[in-house]
């Protein structure tokens, strides 16, 4: 439980950290580096990654809606 807090944690920050022209944040375990999200986008970004070689972009100015999930696989 412990690790799985860590983890959480650290995605949630490198993500901000990665993304300071937005305000989304990550809600669940993805590839960071496979996302890229344009300026003043915000949301919970719930994504579920099936291909480690998959990438989603997301344009400005886009509203994510609460509770959705973005599947993508390539």
């Amino acid at each position: 439980m412990i690790k799985r807090w860590i983890k959480e944690v650290s995605i949630a920050r490198n993500w901000r950290k990665k993304n300071n022209h937005n305000k989304t944040r990550a809600k669940s375990f993805f590839d960071t580096n496979s996302v890229e999200v344009g300026k003043n986008t915000y949301g919970d970004l719930n994504i579920l990654q099936y291909d480690q070689n998959a990438t989603l972009k997301i344009g400005s100015n886009v509203s994510i809606a609460g509770g959705g999930t973005i599947s993508f696989r390539w």
